[in-house]
């Protein structure tokens, strides 16, 4: 049997899906949250933007369900209006076979809805990057880049493990050389994202993603057929590995001239505006093979993640990763 701790509130250090589905977990159990991340809202690579009008998912673009408590949650995001159906199987340029039978979902006026909808209720503090952690007794401290100052019996950790593992190394609490070996097989790929506003549609069929016949574009997808934005249009590009780690340190103008000759075949127009955005941890190539970590510190920290167990995708795999850390913790409390 597990040794129960009296545990009334939990920090998590991270606003994508993990934290947030994690969070309401917990709360839902009557156990006071507090949220905590350095971006300017929720979702981390759930992300969507806009320019100029236009509305680009630039991270994450879609996801599917095979775990019948995502499918729940999922079944969730539709019946509130958060998500719809995309399409079956995947398109492909060379002869548009689909390549797999997987309903794929997408948020309804872009994949930011959907952490959006699950933040709903939560108290998450933006734009707190963790500088330091600090055990107490029977407590976690940590302080924040923007002053913050945040105190709870148990800490949930959902950062790409990297981020987690050089913030540790950094901070006042040290990890034990084990997890840190344990913890260090996670490991991922970069991405670079471009985001092109063009003023007509483009030529990329029905339902508004494919995969191209490239060396160096793994996705391409048009904003308008996805049906997130209206007039103007835009396309997302997203760069395979290989290419954002060849071409991570270039100027974003010599990356956005690369990008596009891979798929101007596919515009109608030429780009009014771009932007780039790099994502150094898009997706988990090596994982963790359980769905979270339990850390014996004496207080409750667990660390989870898309980069904890496998799934159908990265956001399935994050959503587990947080439903099982939360019941560890209110096992633990119970």
């Amino acid at each position: 049997m597990p040794r129960k701790i009296p545990v009334d509130s939990c920090l998590i250090i991270g606003a994508g899906i993990a934290g947030l589905v994690a969070a309401r977990r917990i709360q839902d159990r009557g156990i006071d949250t507090i949220i905590i991340d350095k971006g300017r809202g929720v979702g981390g690579r759930v992300s969507t933007r806009r320019i100029n009008g236009a509305r680009f998912d630039h991270g994450a673009q879609s996801f599917t369900a095979s775990d019948p408590r995502f499918e729940e949650l999922v079944e969730g995001f539709v019946d509130l209006g958060a998500a719809r159906v995309w399409f079956e199987g995947f398109p492909d340029e060379k002869d548009a076979v689909r390549k797999e039978k997987r309903i794929h979902y997408y948020g309804t006026n872009g994949m930011s809805h959907i952490p959006r909808s699950l933040a709903a209720g939560l108290d998450v503090m933006n734009n707190e990057r963790v500088t330091d952690i600090c055990r107490e007794e029977k407590h976690w401290r940590l302080f924040t880049s923007a002053g913050g100052n945040f105190k709870a019996p148990a800490l949930i950790v959902t950062a790409p493990m990297p981020q987690t593992l050089e913030l540790f190394n950094e901070c006042d609490y040290k990890l034990n050389s084990e997890t840190v070996n344990e913890l260090g097989i996670i490991k991922y790929d970069p991405c670079i994202a471009a985001m092109f506003v063009t003023n007509r549609q483009s030529k990329i069929p029905k339902p508004g993603g494919i995969v191209p016949d490239s060396c160096h574009v793994k996705w391409i997808a048009d904003s308008f057929t996805k049906g997130i934005t209206d007039e103007p249009c835009g396309v997302i590009v997203h760069s395979t590995a290989d290419f954002a780690q060849s071409e991570w340190d270039r100027d974003d103008e010599k990356i956005a001239d690369a990008l596009y000759n891979e798929i101007k075949v596919f515009l109608s127009a030429e780009p009014s505006a771009y932007q780039i955005h790099r994502w150094r941890y898009s997706q988990p190539y090596r994982t963790y093979p359980k769905r979270y970590y339990l850390y014996n510190s004496g207080s409750p920290l667990l660390f989870a993640g898309d980069g904890f167990g496998r799934a159908s995708c990265s956001i399935e795999a994050a959503a587990l990763s947080g439903m099982e850390a939360a019941d560890r913790l209110i096992e633990i409390h119970a």
